[in-house]
């Protein structure tokens, strides 16, 4: 009946592998086609309009292939499986999406009938689409995305039926300084309750449930935020209740607000390390991708494993960070199809990577509730200037140099003066401290964060920024260099944005998220800095290099996301499941429409039949369920993008008989032929786009 537009919408980093999988997945893509046209066929039929075909897939005339795979008669319709697979249609009696044949189809409508007096007389076939009343030609043209949306729970409950991998909100560790850390989260906890309606939920989804109330909780900029209720059980299984406000100081940059908070990861390696310059990729004996880390130092990992046999890799997270200037000894299963072998490999300490300069410390942004540091008097906007008499030193590597002794004298400087205070330190709390944007460092010990500034404080000897950079410059961008073959490797290494000119802040973009940058970079690299000095701008090229007894925790062990597996209780409960997920599908199509149309997700994200089917081939790899998922998704797609007010689209012929039932008389055809024509003609133009991006996706172009 009407021409079908499927597009994917996603943002990718690449295409997945998956040429060889279109086989397996086009009887589910070629499902969820066929229940649209399904629906549309049977309330068609419902309502005695005669169907002449009920196709999946396009059979245009072609001149030396055959225009289906296959057809057959039945009845008064012919059912087919077109050579074209972008979409499907059933054509009825009077309706015709091809404005060049619309006067052809109006005729075939009209049957000659006589009257009682012998007189002959025109009028609509009763059979035809155009001779039933607005209400059925709505269900008709409505019950397409309604069997959609329906076959969407069916398909999302079998999933759940059969049992989906969730990522749980168990957390890896926090920000310091923001609003999780604060309120004491800790590595190993878990969120089981989002407010105080209803139960504690073993299976709350980092994404959903989650992730969305933080982002509810500050909608847009200017609003204020609001607290969340969690119930957060620790690894011991103790419960209470935290009423954490999310910060909203990246609003302006990243349009949401955050608790700074990092999911949990698996003892499971994704690859034995992102970077071959980090010395996990130097590991004694190596190691492989999927080895499992089964214990640190002679220790066994704690905690419960998942359905694929995977521990929480908390354990691993805390060696690295307790044992930073150490070896680490890694216990590892690798089960390959002769057999499972144990046996120990060791990880060398990962040298940090410097340019050359150090900057100053930063005023404390965050006390952590009930900490020795809250105890002992510090407030936020302190500044530290010494620890037990002596300087701080580099701010970076200040939480790894700390004194292990059981109390400290810090001394800070609080509104131009400078206090003492007595500190004890805590020995128990540790924190896998997120690096990223707007990355602060942490004092766990003691409990309290602080920021570092872009302005440099001191100039390592024997160093390239010896020669060019004074303490007091400002370092106000930051890009990464390469040539020749380095660039390749950079290329490979790092994206294609690593030489991106990165403009720094007090906020965001610090020299703390510059130093992940610098550890990451690796060989062939060169960094230029733009540095402020007596408001003159000036450009400086440096090289970094390893500094004799400084390490950074990071070793480059690339650990898989943990994941649990949520089988629902009874079949009821999976269909439960499935209106909320076929709900939260329609919410995400249409949440990326909203993004593509106000420019927020660019139309270079757009993707086609290929995209589809490259995704769908990835997610078949990973189990049934996966691809149920996918399907219910695509569902939700098909329903939402045919519903869209275009002439040619379920939506514009809906238009069009809203049209007709208000005013009492259907649309100008004219109009109604103009308007279908530019609509077809965009709708084409917008599949040679999304065919265009798909092969440049393909082709790496």
């Amino acid at each position: 009946m009407d021409t079908h537009l499927i597009l994917g919408l996603f943002d990718i980093g690449g295409l997945l592998q998956t040429l060889g999988n279109f086989g397996k997945v086009a009887l589910g893509i070629g499902f969820v086609i066929f229940v649209h046209e399904l629906g549309h066929f049977l309330a068609a039929k419902a309502c005695g309009v005669k169907c002449e075909k009920f196709y999946v897939g396009f059979d245009p005339p072609l001149r030396f292939l055959p225009s289906a795979l296959f057809k057959f008669q039945w009845g008064e319709t012919e059912y087919g499986l077109g050579i074209i697979p972008l979409g499907g249609y059933v054509k009825m009696l009077g309706q015709d999406d091809n404005p060049a044949r619309a006067a052809e189809e109006a005729e075939r409508t009209k049957v000659v009938t006589t009257t009682p007096d012998g007189k002959e007389r025109v009028e609509l076939d009763p059979r035809s689409y155009v001779a039933k009343s607005v209400p059925q030609r709505m269900l008709i043209i409505s019950a397409g995305v309604i069997m959609n949306l329906i076959s969407a729970v069916f398909i999302a409950g079998f999933a759940y039926g059969f049992g989906v991998n969730i990522t749980p909100v168990e957390i890896a560790g926090t920000s310091p300084g923001d609003p999780a850390w604060v309120h004491n989260m800790r590595p190993g906890d878990k969120v089981v309750q989002i407010g105080d309606r209803g139960e504690p939920d073993e299976h709350l989804r980092w994404r959903w449930e989650f992730q969305q109330e933080v982002m509810k909780s500050g909608i847009s900029d200017g609003d204020p935020v609001t607290p969340l209720k969690l119930k957060i059980r620790t690894e011991q299984g103790e419960e209470r209740w935290e009423q954490i406000k999310p910060t909203d100081r990246q609003r302006k940059t990243r349009q949401t607000v955050t608790l700074g908070v990092m999911a949990i990861q698996s003892n499971r390696l994704l690859q034995p390390a992102r970077f071959a310059h980090m010395t996990a990729a130097k590991a004694e004996p190596a190691l492989e991708p999927e080895d499992r880390v089964i214990a640190v130092n002679g220790q066994p990992l704690k905690g419960t494993a998942n359905d694929l046999g995977d521990l929480p890799g908390t354990d691993i997270n805390d060696a690295l960070v307790h044992h930073v200037d150490q070896p680490i000894t890694l216990t590892i299963e690798r089960t390959r199809e002769e057999g499972t072998t144990t046996f120990d490999s060791v990880i060398a300490p990962n040298p940090l990577q410097s340019v050359g300069v150090v900057m100053e410390i930063g005023p404390v942004v965050g006390i952590r509730l009930g900490s020795p540091a809250e105890s002992a008097g510090f407030r936020e906007g302190d500044i530290i200037t010494s620890i037990q008499g002596q300087p701080v030193g580099d701010p970076i590597t200040l939480p790894f140099r700390l004194p292990r002794d059981e109390t400290l004298e810090i001394v800070v400087r609080r509104d131009d003066q400078e206090q003492t205070l007595q500190v004890a330190q805590d020995f128990s709390r540790w924190n896998v401290a997120y690096d990223g944007r707007g990355a602060r460092c942490g004092l766990e010990t003691i409990g309290l964060a602080y920021a570092i500034t872009n302005r440099v404080a001191e100039v390592l000897p024997d160093t390239a920024a010896a020669e060019s950079i004074k303490p007091g410059d400002v370092v106000i961008r930051f890009q990464q260099l390469a040539s020749g073959d380095d660039h390749k490797a950079a290329l490979e290494r790092l994206g294609p944005n690593y030489n991106s000119i990165i403009e720094l802040d007090d906020e965001e973009v610090t020299w703390k998220y510059v130093n992940g940058l610098i550890q990451e970079a690796g060989a062939g690299i060169r960094f230029r800095l733009t540095i402020l000095r007596d408001k003159k701008e000036s450009e400086v090229e440096l090289t970094a290099a390893p500094l004799a007894n400084e390490y950074f925790p990071d070793r480059g062990l690339t650990l898989a996301p943990l994941t649990r597996m949520h089988i629902a209780e009874s079949w009821g409960e999976a269909f439960q499941l499935g209106v909320r997920e076929t709900g939260e599908k329609v919410g995400e199509v249409w949440s990326v429409l909203t993004m593509l149309f106000t420019g927020k997700v660019p139309l270079r994200n757009l993707g086609g039949p290929v995209l589809i089917a490259t995704v769908a081939g990835a997610e078949a790899n990973e189990g049934l369920s996966r691809l149920l998922l996918f399907l219910t998704y695509l569902s939700a797609n098909l329903a939402i993008l045919n519903f869209l007010p275009i002439p040619v689209l379920d939506g514009g012929h809906m238009v069009f008989l809203m049209w007709e039932g208000a005013v009492g008389k259907p649309m100008n055809e004219q109009v109604q032929q103009w308007a279908t024509f530019g609509a077809f003609c965009l709708l084409m133009a917008l599949m040679v786009f999304v065919f265009t991006n798909d092969l440049q996706r393909l082709f790496g172009s």
